[in-house]
């Protein structure tokens, strides 16, 4: 259906243009989307590269740990406005439009932050780069959702992570090839996020139009799922404190930039290893107890790495490397956990929710971090994330005695998200291939594919 308002060039089908289809193979999807998971790829190392290269430079500036946690909240902060204000913007001028603005606006933030070293400025600028990187992220996942159907969206996701976690860790290896101190990664970032653009821009592939849906507000998501609601902001809290401030700790620390990539590389492949073996366990038994042994080995791994971190950097590392693989699954099994109890049409709306919880616990996480470790040193750090653990494992069990679990059976099937990910994307894409919005898209076409009709898919 063609939105009032909408970019004609870039919601409509042309005659002789393949409208959108729900490939017939993993292979034939990967060969249709592979422009937009190189762009997300590349998008990703820029975005990886520019938080470790922030939260070193800023040290290396002197920047007290409480500055440096407020920049590394002006993200989140920024990410949270950029994931609300997207899909309006899209309903209103286009995808392509809003998606290249957005690239745009946020390789200039990066080169900013170059030429002007100032702390207001580079809040600012970190805001804005948060608001750009959440609208790019929203509609690049929506694109690649909508190019997959229910038999290999699953596998779509895990390329999607395998994408984003690989090139988060990308960026970290750029760190040891310029000095922090120059423009160098500066200018290697910016053209990362422009150069992202580029294939994602070019593809034939349709983004689907935003969703009518019913709004659901914060407070109805904590009635419907109490430790939904508490788990997905202990996720945020956990994503802000990690994401951002991981690098700034290891510097503190007193670690080379070597040993920073490697200590932020090692907690990030670790999150992405152990998302899937949790969330199928969490398919197959009860998911509070899922998220309450997730809870808990964080919390016990975050407390060796604190025991550990002057005594054994060995010991050190694969605790830390345990925390990220496990805190870093807890905001998919929440999400995963507050939809077994939602309408299905609730889901969208739900979604938006959840994005607001997870980055308001985001925004609170670096800003923690930053006065502990102003006011008690970098070993704070990991007893941080050892208090957040243990309190959603005390509220899990709280919850577990206030409610009968589920039946296996009637738990809807956990999706794997990257750090950057927002689930409004995914259900938004999900909401395009329903049997309405296909059937108003194919009466609003001029041309339609025949085989579309044969091989739509639905949720």
């Amino acid at each position: 259906m063609a939105l009032s308002g909408s970019d004609p060039v870039a919601s409509a089908p042309t005659y002789g243009e393949a409208a959108p289809v729900p490939v017939a193979s993993f292979a034939a999807m990967l060969g249709q989307t592979w422009p937009l998971l190189l762009g997300v790829g590349l998008l990703s190392v820029g975005s990886g590269l520019q938080a470790t290269l922030l939260g070193v430079r800023a040290g290396i500036e002197g920047y007290s740990s409480e500055l440096l946690g407020f920049l590394m909240a002006g993200y989140f902060a920024g990410f949270m406005a950029g994931a609300v204000w997207t899909p309006r913007a899209v309903k209103s001028v286009g995808q392509i439009r809003v998606f290249a603005a957005l690239a745009a606006v946020g390789s200039i933030a990066i080169l900013v932050q170059a030429t002007v070293v100032d702390p207001t400025v580079w809040i600012v600028m970190r805001i804005l780069s948060g608001f750009c990187f959440a609208g790019i992220y929203v509609i690049a996942e929506a694109w690649l959702n909508q190019a997959s159907d229910n038999a290999n969206r699953g596998r779509l996701l895990a390329a999607y992570m395998v994408v984003s976690f690989g090139g988060i860790v990308g960026g970290q290896a750029l760190m040891v090839t310029a000095s922090p101190e120059t423009t160098s990664l500066f200018m290697v970032t910016s053209v990362l996020i422009s150069i992202a653009a580029v294939p994602m821009l070019l593809t034939a592939t349709q983004s689907p139009p935003p969703p009518e849906t019913q709004t659901v507000l914060m407070l109805r998501l904590y009635r419907v799922s109490p430790l939904g609601a508490v788990g997905t902001f202990a996720a945020g809290l956990i994503n802000g404190s990690v994401f951002g401030m991981a690098a700034i700790y290891a510097q503190a620390r007193g670690l080379s930039i070597f040993e920073i990539t490697l200590f932020v590389s090692i907690v990030i492949l670790s999150g992405a290893a152990l998302q899937y073996p949790v969330g199928r366990l969490s398919d197959i038994i009860d998911r509070r107890l899922a998220i309450g042994l997730t809870a808990l080995v964080t919390c016990l791994s975050a407390l060796v790495a604190a025991l550990f971190a002057d005594r054994s950097e060995t010991a050190f590392l694969l605790a830390f490397a345990v925390v990220g693989g496990f805190s870093l699954s807890i905001h998919a099994l929440s999400i995963a956990y507050t939809n077994d109890y939602l309408e299905p049409t609730e889901l969208v709306g739900a979604s938006s929710g959840l994005v607001l919880i997870m980055s308001m616990g985001a925004v609170v996480g670096p800003l923690v971090v930053g006065v502990l470790m102003g006011q008690f040193g970098p070993g704070s750090y990991p007893l941080w994330l050892a208090a957040i653990g243990a309190g959603l494992l005390v509220f899990t069990i709280f919850r577990m005695i206030r409610r009968e679990s589920l039946p296996a059976e009637a738990q809807g099937p956990y999706v794997a998200v990257t750090p950057q990910a927002s689930q409004v994307a995914v259900q938004w894409a999900e909401e395009y291939h329903s049997e309405e919005v296909q059937a108003e898209l194919e009466s609003d076409s001029e041309w339609v594919d025949p085989d579309r009709k044969n091989n739509r898919g639905t949720t």
